[in-house]
């Protein structure tokens, strides 16, 4: 499976000066009309009793519900990816890994991108916003956001997850992977 990774090197300034001019000029224009609509970021990395990683995950879920996706009864609200995050979230609150950024309008969470960090590699795993929203950009201004925090954590790579055509405008490596089941017998 082909996967997009994205370097952080150099920071926010590094990682903008590898993307075509016309795709930052693109996310100033994103990023500016947020600011103008006054949509908030809410970055999330510690899940204790005051932040419960179940709640942030109904969030999610809500917002999902409410995404093209989610519309279309695909995503995450799709029951078997429903088991599996609402498996794979909790460990990685718990190890100190999970990433949650949420776009807010007020006092509504209108999107979000989420993923986990294992050293210096940040590994996107979803990302949705609310379809009313859609207008707005949303999910490139979550990218945004998401890596400008993971630039401030220090963290060296971006890893954008399979390969889907608008993944590439954000990378500018790919990777090979394979996948492995190990059961017993």
């Amino acid at each position: 499976v082909s996967r997009y990774l994205a370097s952080l090197q150099g920071g926010v300034a590094g990682f903008l000066s590898r993307r075509s001019s016309k795709f930052r000029a693109n996310l100033r224009r994103i990023a500016r009309r947020a600011d103008e609509e006054g949509i908030t970021y809410e970055y999330l990395t510690d899940f204790s009793d005051d932040t419960p990683w179940d709640k942030v995950y109904q969030d999610i879920l809500t917002i999902e519900a409410r995404s093209w996706k989610g519309q279309a009864g695909t995503g995450i609200v799709d029951d078997a990816m429903q088991r599996f995050y609402r498996n794979m979230i909790p460990r990685l609150a718990t190890k100190g890994a999970l990433r949650v950024l949420f776009l807010r309008k007020g006092d509504e969470r209108i999107g979000f991108v989420f993923g986990g960090v294992w050293g210096q590699v940040y590994r996107g795993l979803q990302l949705s916003y609310d379809n009313d929203w859609r207008s707005h950009s949303l999910g490139n201004l979550a990218q945004l956001r998401i890596v400008e925090h993971l630039c401030d954590e220090g963290v060296a790579w971006y890893d954008l997850g399979s390969e889907l055509e608008y993944k590439a405008r954000w990378a500018e490596r790919t990777m090979e992977t394979i996948s492995l089941v190990i059961r017993r017998w």
